[in-house]
């Protein structure tokens, strides 16, 4: 165990004598500080020697004392094993601000996309704004990243031409707190911080489907028509192909399409390569332009290749001649609109493929609930009944005359080939709610219409009664509804 005492003779001052992992004693000399100090450093370090040789991680106090010591005791400690070395960061104490931090850690992330690294960055520049570029790390609260986080859906985009200033979708605040709280983690795991302000916040979706739009096959066409040569196939391929843009349209080359084979080869940033076919509705939008298009020619759209490009206002004034009102997230929602359509159509593997998601973020961001759905819906139904196993009263129909049972369905009874039967059903009722009140052969099942005159002897009789006893009780008043439609209401008792 640690022990505090003074320095022997008449040296000032006090020491602290801790062992290490391998019991032995080491000596850690404090110097003339005053008697408060030393009991501070005394604490520390017995804590940092119970957890070391317990190989436990230390109380968070100790830990934050630990991260934030600097100069001779550190360097000792560190020598004796109880902490790590203290860091000799360019700069000095600069790497402990929030946004020097930030940067250069985003910087040294080599392996992100350079999107990521953007949005990163976009996340870094609204947290350093609002706590200012000089805030150390260690001085950012809980406190101050929640009313962060309050800013962001408030007032965090300026306004524009003395337009007061707006928040972001919350949606969008969720994605920078994630981020945020990744940096700080990071923070923690470089021992800049003892523990993260962001640790405990609570991070709503990252998803907004009230901004969800389905652009259908008529608006499409109307918007084509006011296109040029070049917009159309860039609309095209958004609502169509379902690429991403810019990145995926601006980047397809001549030499990436191939027309014979019906293909697209998409060397996308984001994901990497895929192929997506080029579909019916594509093929001539991407004839004209290349048509048109003059040889030697490498990027299929040849506008807009430089950096800052801004296809949404372009978008936006084709819609405004069009009357058509601007929809949120303009490509987004072009490419939601043909995943939505391939998904009716091919198979969730064959569309991840082709469009370069999972099926897990096209159900989280992409697939709609669109109005031809609801119209299916309200004049086909659900289709019940029609597989194996399905609902024996057939499929749900607007039509009343149709909701019931089917009168083509055959009964899940083995009815003897010569056995009368009316609609698939036969006339031969069993027992239980039919008892027959005429035990007459000639009238087995009782019936005002003649029944089945003579039967079949009594052997299938019995068979049947057997049958009919055997069969659940909402299939038995599945069959009396149906015999009650046939010969009504009275004749047939309740089972």
């Amino acid at each position: 165990m640690a022990s505090l005492h003074k320095q022997g003779g008449n040296r000032p001052g006090y020491k602290v004598y801790m062992r290490d992992t391998d019991n032995r004693q080491r000596v850690l000399w404090l110097g003339n500080v005053s008697k408060r100090n030393a009991e501070t450093i005394f604490l520390h370090a017995s804590e940092l020697e119970r957890a070391i040789r317990g190989g436990v991680s230390p109380e968070p106090g100790t830990a934050k004392w630990s991260n934030e010591l600097k100069g001779r005791i550190r360097e000792r400690l560190a020598t004796y094993g109880f902490v790590g070395a203290e860091r000799k960061h360019i700069g000095g104490d600069a790497s402990r601000l929030v946004k020097p931090f930030f940067d250069s850690y985003i910087a040294t992330r080599t392996d992100w996309k350079p999107p990521t690294r953007y949005k990163y960055g976009e996340s870094a520049k609204y947290f350093s704004t609002f706590v200012g570029p000089q805030r150390l790390l260690s001085d950012v609260t809980p406190a101050d990243v929640d009313a962060w986080r309050l800013w962001l859906v408030d007032s965090a985009i300026p306004g524009k031409g003395g337009k007061p200033a707006r928040g972001m979708a919350v949606s969008s605040a969720n994605k920078h707190s994630k981020r945020i709280k990744t940096l700080f983690a990071q923070a923690v795991r470089a021992k800049l911080i003892s523990e993260s302000p962001a640790a405990d916040q609570r991070i709503g979706p990252e998803v907004n489907r009230e901004r969800d739009h389905y652009v259908d096959r008529p608006t499409t066409e109307r918007i084509l028509a006011e296109c040029d040569t070049e917009w159309a196939l860039i609309f095209g391929l958004c609502r169509y192909a379902g690429l991403r843009c810019p990145t995926e349209v601006l980047g397809l080359k001549w030499s990436d399409v191939d027309l014979p084979a019906g293909r697209l080869r998409i060397d996308s940033v984001k994901t990497g390569l895929r192929f997506c076919p080029i579909f019916p509705e594509l093929r001539p939008l991407i004839e004209a332009a290349q048509y048109l298009a003059p040889d030697g020619a490498v990027y299929c759209v040849r506008r807009y290749r430089g950096n800052g490009v801004n296809l949404r206002t372009q978008l936006g004034r084709i819609l405004g001649r069009v009357g058509v009102v601007p929809w949120p997230k303009l490509f987004v929602n072009l490419r939601a609109s043909a995943r939505t359509d391939l998904q009716e159509i091919y198979p969730s593997h064959v569309c991840d493929s082709w469009l370069g998601h999972s099926t897990r973020i096209a159900e989280r961001h992409y697939l709609q609930t669109t109005e031809a759905h609801w119209a299916r819906a309200t004049t086909q139904g659900i289709g019940l009944g029609g597989n194996a196993g399905g609902n024996a009263g057939g499929n749900i129909s607007a039509n009343p005359e149709a909701s019931g049972a089917s009168r083509a369905a055959k009964p899940r009874i083995n009815t003897p080939p010569d056995s009368h039967t009316s609609g698939g059903i036969p006339n031969l009722v069993p027992l239980q709610g039919l008892e027959s009140t005429d035990k007459t052969p000639g009238n087995r099942n009782g019936m005002s219409n003649g029944g089945n005159a003579g039967g079949n002897g009594d052997q299938e009789w019995n068979e049947l009664v057997d049958l009919w006893s055997k069969l659940p009780t909402r299939t038995r008043k599945r069959c009396l509804v149906w015999l009650r439609s046939q010969v009504g209401q009275s004749a047939i008792p309740d089972a």
